[in-house]
This record gives structure tokens, C-alpha cells and sequence, in this order.
């Protein structure tokens, strides 16, 4: 997937619609990455309850077996994140700010998920920390909570830089 600048200068009718292909493209991206922020955070808790409840055996291991696979079939996939986190947290302890996160998480992902215009719910439903998500405060602080998290989950990944893996180049670069 690529987007040609060039090419939707030449074929958009007007500066109006310039800018709005630009918007749609923006608000599809920053929803992809809420959303595949979600999935990631779901499998991270659904990884941590498969390794409590099978100890000491690899995935691909414990993927012959018809214990694990119904195990992940009949139950971890019947979780609802939140579940998860539940779970996750009564078998081990989670700082605040990782909890808060996933729960805001969740919030936001049903929110952008379930309707094209989530700006029209009740409320302020695609804020981050009080700022637009859509908006460039709104996302970054957004990456700077999930950076948060994805530090928990992967808490020493020796040679891996966890802060910059998930987030685009550009950002990173405006970041320092």
C-alpha cells in the first residue's frame, strides 16, 4: 500500500478535495493503529493466561495438543479484552497506568470500531488524555500510553528498542 502524492494532486478536483482525501487517509490510519494496538494488547493478555495455565512449553509445542487448542478455542477467544485483563490481574500484578491504559483502549477502539463518525457518540469518546486522537498531541500521547504498555509486555527484548518498534518513522523522528 502506498500513497502517491503526485497522483491525487493530478486526479483530486479542487483543493477541497485534496484535503479531504488527505483527512480520510489520516483518521484510517490513526484507526488502524488503535485498533492493531488492541488486537496486540488482546494476544499479549491472551499469552500471559496460556503461559500460567501451560507452563513451560513452547506454542508450538502445545499447539498438538488437543488441550491447549480447546483451551484457546473455548475460552481465550471468549474473553472480551477486558475479561482478559481481569484475569490477568488477579494471577499477577499490573501497574496502574498499564490497567488504565487497556481500559482506555478499549473505550476508544469501540468507540472508532463500531461507527464511521465517532466524533457524533454522547460524549467525548475519541479523546486521548484530552486531546483529539485524530489530532497530532492526541496521537502521540496516545503512542506514548501504548509504549507504556508494550514496555510491560515485553519487558527485556535484548537489541529491540520496544518504544520505537510499533510506531512509525515519522513520528519517532519528531520525537527527538
Amino acid at each position: 500500500m502506498a500513497l502517491d502524492i503526485s497522483d491525487l494532486i493530478e486526479h483530486s478536483e479542487s483543493a477541497v478535495a485534496l484535503t479531504t482525501h488527505l483527512e480520510l487517509a489520516r483518521r484510517r490510519l490513526v484507526v488502524a493503529n488503535v485498533v492493531w494496538t488492541y488486537t496486540w494488547v488482546d494476544e499479549s493478555l491472551a499469552l500471559l493466561l496460556a503461559h500460567y495455565y501451560f507452563p513451560g512449553r513452547s506454542f508450538v509445542a502445545l499447539w498438538r495438543t488437543k488441550k491447549f487448542r480447546r483451551f484457546n478455542y473455548f475460552i481465550l477467544e471468549k474473553l472480551s479484552l477486558l475479561e482478559k485483563l481481569d484475569h490477568v490481574r488477579d494471577i499477577r500484578p499490573m501497574t496502574k497506568d498499564v490497567v488504565v491504559f487497556i481500559q482506555r483502549l478499549n473505550g476508544l477502539r469501540n468507540a472508532l470500531a463500531h461507527t464511521f463518525f465517532p466524533e457524533n457518540l454522547k460524549g467525548r469518546r475519541t479523546d486521548w488524555r484530552g486531546k483529539d486522537v485524530f489530532s497530532i498531541e492526541g496521537f502521540r500521547s496516545f503512542e506514548a500510553d501504548a509504549d507504556v504498555a508494550r514496555e510491560y509486555f515485553v519487558p527485556e527484548s535484548p537489541g529491540v528498542n520496544v518504544r520505537g518498534l510499533y510506531r512509525p518513522k515519522a513520528i519517532r523522528e519528531d520525537e527527538g
